[in-house]
């Protein structure tokens, strides 16, 4: 999976946190590194590039959750198996959070600029 460098750092911060909120303005600090928030735009398109290339669906989540005029929230590890397994009719052929975050850990920078 090859992420840019806003996505692989969005998942880092929600990674970190996962099972916490973590707030718009948080994510523009420590992703964007902007000292004011307001306009959210550039984190809710990041979101949605990180759901296409994790395979999650915004109307059913299961990574990563919209806490509305708050943040965003990555759900803990048991959460999103179960999810998964659910979603799956309980096969296990889907791959786990753990999974998904051991991708985004692998991803290298040189990696970010390829195409």
């Amino acid at each position: 999976m090859k992420l840019t460098v806003i996505e692989y750092r969005l998942l880092v911060e929600l990674s970190l946190n996962a099972g916490v909120i973590v707030t718009h303005e948080d994510l523009l600090q420590k992703v964007w590194r902007k000292r004011s928030g307001g306009d959210t735009r550039p984190i809710r398109t990041a979101i949605k590039s990180l759901r296409r290339k994790l395979g999650d669906d915004a109307n059913a989540p299961t990574y990563i959750f919209n806490e509305p005029r708050v943040g965003y929230r990555l759900a803990n590890g048991e959460q999103a198996e179960s999810r998964q397994w659910v979603a799956a009719g309980g096969s296990r052929l889907v791959p786990t959070l753990r999974q998904a975050q051991g991708a985004a850990q692998g991803v290298r920078v040189t990696d970010v600029f390829r195409g």
